[in-house]
C-alpha cells in the first residue's frame, strides 16, 4: 500500500488547544491540538508524570506547559 503523489498531512486542531486547566491540585491538562495531556504531581513537590504525551513534533509545546505548571 502506498499514498498516492498527491497526498497531504492536513493538521488538527481543536478548538480548545493550547487551553490549561487544573481538575485538581494534582491533575492539570494542557490540550494540544487534539490531544489533552495530562500532567499528574504538585508543583510544590518539583516531579510529576505526563499521561499521553501529545502528537508527534510538538514537544517544545508539552515542555513550556510543564513549565508554566512546575517550574523549570
Amino acid at each position: 500500500m502506498k499514498y498516492g503523489d498527491d497526498y497531504r498531512k492536513i493538521p488538527m486542531y481543536s478548538k480548545e488547544s493550547g487551553k490549561v486547566t487544573e481538575f485538581l491540585p494534582d491533575v492539570y491538562v494542557f490540550v494540544d491540538q487534539i490531544v489533552n495531556v495530562l500532567f499528574i504531581g504538585r508543583p510544590e513537590e518539583n516531579s510529576f508524570v505526563i499521561v499521553d504525551t501529545g502528537m508527534y513534533k510538538r514537544s517544545e509545546k508539552i515542555i513550556e506547559a510543564a513549565i508554566e505548571r512546575f517550574g523549570a
